[in-house]
C-alpha cells in the first residue's frame, strides 16, 4: 500500500517571491528602568525599581501599509481616505509602567 505523500513527509508544493521594493517602515521604542537597593540587615537585601515602555504606532515614509477591517469588510491603507499614516492609534495611559521588587 503506498502512503499518500503528505503523510511521509514529501513536500507537494513550493514557491519563492522576490519582492526588490525598499520598505519605508519605522516606528520608535522608548523604555528605561530605575532601581535601588536597600540592605535591611547584614543577610538581607531588598531591591526594588520600576519599568516605563512605550512604543509609538509604525508608520511608513510613502503610505505602503495596510490593516483589514474586520467591520467594513474592506483593505484600508494608510493615509488614504482619512486615514491616519499610522493606521491605529498610540496607547498615551501609563499601561507601560511595571514593577519589580527582589529579596535576597
Amino acid at each position: 500500500m503506498k502512503e499518500p505523500a503528505s503523510l511521509v513527509g514529501v513536500p507537494t508544493s513550493a514557491s519563492i517571491a522576490i519582492n526588490d521594493q525598499k520598505w519605508g517602515g519605522f516606528w520608535h521604542y522608548y523604555g528605561g528602568f530605575l532601581q535601588d537597593a536597600w540592605k535591611l540587615s547584614p543577610n538581607l537585601t531588598l531591591t526594588y525599581g520600576f519599568r516605563y515602555e512605550y512604543t509609538r504606532p509604525r508608520t511608513e515614509m510613502h503610505n505602503r501599509q495596510s490593516v483589514f477591517d474586520l467591520a467594513a469588510q474592506t483593505l484600508v491603507f494608510s493615509g488614504e481616505n482619512g486615514v491616519a499614516s499610522t493606521l491605529f492609534r498610540a496607547d498615551d495611559t501609563l499601561g507601560g509602567v511595571s514593577n519589580r521588587a527582589h529579596y535576597a
